[in-house]
Parts: C-alpha cells; sequence; structure tokens
C-alpha cells in the first residue's frame, strides 16, 4: 500500500492524449479505490510563469530516490486507480526538507 509522501515510478496518462509515460509520481492522497498525485518531472524552465508558478523546485530530490534534479508539479493532483500505482516501484519517499518546502510553496500559490 502506498503513503503519502512516497515517490513511486507509475505509468502516468497525458491528459490530454491517449498516452502514458512511465515516470516518477509523488502520492499525496488516498482513497479507497485511488491515489492522487503530483507528477515529478526534471524539466523545467524558470522563465515559463506557468512552471515557475507551479513547479516546487525539489532540494533533496536525491534523498527521495531521485536520479537527477527534480521539480513537484503541484498544479493538479491525478487520480490514479490503486492497482496502477501498486504494480510501479517505490522510489523514496520526499524528505522532511521537501515536505516543508512542499507545504509553505503550495500554500504561498
Amino acid at each position: 500500500m502506498a503513503k503519502p509522501l512516497e515517490v513511486y515510478l507509475v505509468d502516468v496518462p497525458f491528459e490530454d492524449i491517449n498516452e502514458s509515460k512511465v515516470r516518477p509520481a509523488l502520492v499525496v492522497r488516498a482513497t479507497d479505490d485511488e491515489y492522487y498525485m503530483y507528477k515529478v518531472t526534471s524539466k523545467y524552465n524558470p522563465k515559463d510563469k506557468f512552471r515557475k508558478k507551479h513547479y516546487y523546485v525539489m532540494k533533496d530530490w536525491h534523498g527521495a530516490g531521485l536520479t537527477k534534479k527534480s521539480y513537484i508539479d503541484t498544479h493538479r493532483a491525478i487520480a490514479m486507480p490503486k492497482d496502477m500505482v501498486e504494480k510501479g516501484r517505490v522510489l523514496g519517499k520526499i524528505t522532511a526538507i521537501d515536505k516543508v518546502g512542499l507545504a509553505e510553496f503550495i500554500s504561498n500559490k
């Protein structure tokens, strides 16, 4: 069972086309049937106002089991069926510095 703040490597569907991509995602909430997750990406352009507003810059990405500098897309939590997430692989869990930083980032949006 996935726990909040764990980072999973899962097959995440795109919003606008009928395809998906295996990528890291952060568990933010669970219901009986689904996990709500934020996508994690290594793509970031500081000149892009949308990304600057919605992408949290992870401070301890390595501590969360990620292999490169990463950003949490807080624009929208995506609902994923529990069985799809649980088929994925746990990479790690965000550390205290990012737990606090992410909470502050979201509350200041």
